[in-house]
Order: structure tokens, then sequence, then C-alpha cells
């Protein structure tokens, strides 16, 4: 698999979790709470997408340039983007802290199943590469 299909093939992996994740916060958010969806979440989540965007397109170049050295790459951006996760986590419980729980839990959804994507999508990269 060449790096433009597989960045296709994760953006397009990536656009349907991000609108199953927002319509899932809000669906639970109207019907269940009965409450609007926290601004907090909409800018996390935005965060989140464009920080999975430019990990991947990262993690892509850095697997054609030097293959040898892709698993520190990987579990750099990895620690990375957990670490972004936590500041941003941190500073939605100190400024808004009655929506953080909703936050928090719909962050983590949408933060698994991206890097879930991120996986599935570079693991045919990974194997091209390596024979």
């Amino acid at each position: 698999m060449n790096s433009s299909k597989s960045n296709s093939l994760f953006i397009r992996d990536l656009i349907i979790i991000v609108v199953l994740v927002c319509a899932g916060a809000w669906a639970s958010a109207t019907f269940l709470l009965e409450e609007n969806v926290p601004f907090s979440f909409w800018i996390l989540i935005g965060i989140l997408t464009v920080s999975s965007i430019a990990i991947h397109s990262f993690l892509v170049n850095a697997n054609d340039k030097r293959p040898q050295i892709f698993v520190a790459s990987f579990m750099g951006s990895l620690a990375a983007k957990l670490f972004l996760s936590a500041i941003m986590l941190v500073l939605v419980g100190v400024l808004d802290n009655s929506s953080l729980a909703f936050t928090a839990i719909g962050y983590l959804i949408g933060y698994m199943l991206l890097l879930a994507a991120e996986i599935k999508n570079l693991l045919p990269l990974i194997r091209s590469s390596s024979n």
C-alpha cells in the first residue's frame, strides 16, 4: 500500500469516527441528559482531529524516509498525543469543571477509536516497507 492511499483511507476513517462520536455526544446530551453538548467537548474533538491528521502524516513520512526507526517515531508521537490530551483535559477541569465528566468520556472514546484507526491504517504500510 502506498502512502497516499493510506492517507486517504485514514481521512475516510477519521471522518466517520468523528461524525459518529459527535453524533453520539449530541444524542446522549440531548436525549439522556436533556442539555446541550459542552463547548469544551467540541474544542477538544477539533484539536484531537487535527492532531491525529498531523501525527498520521508524520508517521507515514517517517516510515517512507527511515523505516528502521519507525517504532521510535510511533512511540514518540503516541507519547506526545497522550501528553497533549492530558493537558487539555486538565485545562477543561480547571476552566469548565461542570462539564468535565461528559467531555472527558466523549474525548476518551474518540481518542481510542482514532488510535485504532491510525494503527489499522499504518499496519499495511509497515508490512510493505519491511519486505
